[in-house]
Parts: structure tokens; sequence; C-alpha cells
């Protein structure tokens, strides 16, 4: 179990995150607040995703704010998704939500991965030194 926090910065889009990961036995979560300029005006974008032990996604949910307020609920149960309380049957089979401004949501199937630092995955292992 731990909370890692980490903070960076993007050129493309023009953006500062901060990101916590908070892993527990049972479950993990991303909660982050990105700052960036959206249609020429300042914005800043919460949201928080929970996955479940096997780092697969449970719930995610993102509130942009700026010169308009839109807020949007991802839930997932056994494969069944929902969006803002409406079933998303073009969704089953998804494994994760890929929030595309942020490289947060990748960390959800690289944990699943199990790989260590520095390696793709037991499947491609590092090449032989030299």
């Amino acid at each position: 179990m731990a909370t890692t926090g980490v903070l960076w910065t993007s050129a493309e889009p023009a953006s500062a995150e901060h990101l916590v990961i908070d892993e527990q036995t049972a479950r993990a979560s991303l909660v982050g607040t990105t700052v960036l300029p959206l249609e020429g005006r300042p914005a800043h974008i919460r949201y928080t995703v929970t996955a479940d032990a096997e780092w697969r996604t449970t719930t995610a949910r993102v509130e942009l704010i700026g010169h308009r307020r839109v807020v949007v609920e991802l839930a997932v149960d056994d494969g069944a998704w929902t969006v803002d309380d409406e079933r998303r049957p073009d969704l089953d089979g998804c494994i994760d939500v890929d929030l595309g401004w942020t490289p947060a949501t990748n960390i959800l199937p690289m944990r699943r991965l199990g790989s260590e630092v520095g390696r793709l995955s037991a499947r491609y292992p590092p090449p032989p030194p030299g």
C-alpha cells in the first residue's frame, strides 16, 4: 500500500498536472488536476479513476471547469459500462478508461503487465548487454 504524488508539465497541449496514485490492497485510485487552455481560455480538469486489485477500471469521474462546466461519470460492473447513468453496450468488454489529455491512465495497463522498471514484460525481456 502506497501513495505517490506526481507533478508534470507538457508542451502539447501546454499544461501542468498534479496526480496522486493511491494503491490499496483491493483497489487503487488516480486523482488528478490538469490546468490547461481550452478553447483559448484557462481551464482545469479534475478527475478520479478507481480500479480493482487487477488495475481494471471500476469508476471514473471527470469535471471540466472553465468558461463552461462539464461533468462526466463512468462506471463498469462485470464488463457492463454506464456513462452518466446511461447503459453503454458499445463499451462492453473494455477494460480501461483512457483520458486523452493525461498520461495518468496509461498506468492502468502498465500495472497489469506487472513489469519491473526497465522491462516491458516477461514476454519481452530486455536485450542482452553489449
